[in-house]
């Protein structure tokens, strides 16, 4: 099975797990409801790439969207929309020096949607004088809208061997993705202002199930996925009812 696979099942298991524990448990401190609105910029990692870090060379604004509630005192789920740009291109480096020669470049859009399930270990950001940093973690699972343009009109001719000549025909002919899955997760930190707003900074790492993000696969490296990730800073506002509430248990 594949391991990203594996990964989804495992988040679905989790997250009917705490909706179980949310509907039979006697008591919940309170019920909050929230939405918030991030700015950042997210980094690809995949082939044409040098670093580890990834690119961050050409970097492009990304905003997010979110919207949750809260299961319980340490579990918000949460949902979420991103919309930000990728890209790379060889030109950009001088070493290694096939880079120069293999001239590939790469532009897509990215649009997510995801559901994910957020731990807060000290706690749901309650406001309190002396208390003001909660930081947390999170995953989930996501549909990732791309419109890939792929270039490789400039690879020099002396780059096209035998063996890249059939590598380019194989990335050439294959179909680019329009709609593929994601397993993000990462941490963050917020900062309580008020009893209704908390800022917040976050560091968000995306699987995507592929390996033509970038538009190429054979004739750079088919043993890598593309990946990428995101940093966002923003403001959340609470919706919040003091009251206690007792779910009622069913018998």
């Amino acid at each position: 099975m594949n391991a990203y696979l594996k990964i989804l099942i495992a988040i679905v298991f989790v997250f009917v797990f705490l909706c179980t524990i949310n509907t039979v448990q006697a008591q919940i401190s309170k019920n909050y409801f929230e939405v918030g609105l991030g700015l950042g910029t997210t980094i690809y990692q995949g082939d044409i790439e040098v670093t580890s870090a990834g690119n961050y060379k050409r970097l492009r604004p990304a905003l997010s969207i979110y919207g949750g509630k809260w299961l319980s005192k340490y579990f918000l789920v949460q949902g979420s929309f991103t919309h930000g740009a990728i890209t790379a291109y060889d030109a950009d480096w001088k070493t290694p020096a096939y880079k120069q020669l293999r001239n590939l470049n790469f532009h897509t859009s990215i649009n997510e949607v995801d559901a994910r399930i957020v731990f807060s270990p000290f706690g749901n950001a309650a406001y309190t004088p002396d208390k003001r940093w909660y930081p947390y973690l999170f995953a989930g699972a996501g549909i990732v809208f791309t419109h890939v343009k792929r270039n490789y009109s400039g690879i020099d001719s002396s780059f096209l061997t035998a063996k890249n000549m059939d590598n380019l025909a194989l990335d050439s002919a294959h179909k680019l993705p329009s709609v593929i899955h994601s397993v993000p997760f990462g941490a963050g930190v917020r900062y309580v202002v008020s009893p209704h707003i908390s800022l917040f900074a976050e560091f968000a790492y995306h699987l995507p199930v592929t390996d033509y993000l970038d538009g190429f696969s054979y004739i750079a490296n088919p043993r890598q996925k593309d990946n990428y990730y995101n940093y966002s800073i923003g403001v959340n506002y609470t919706f919040f009812n003091n009251a206690s509430k007792c779910p009622k248990v069913k018998r």
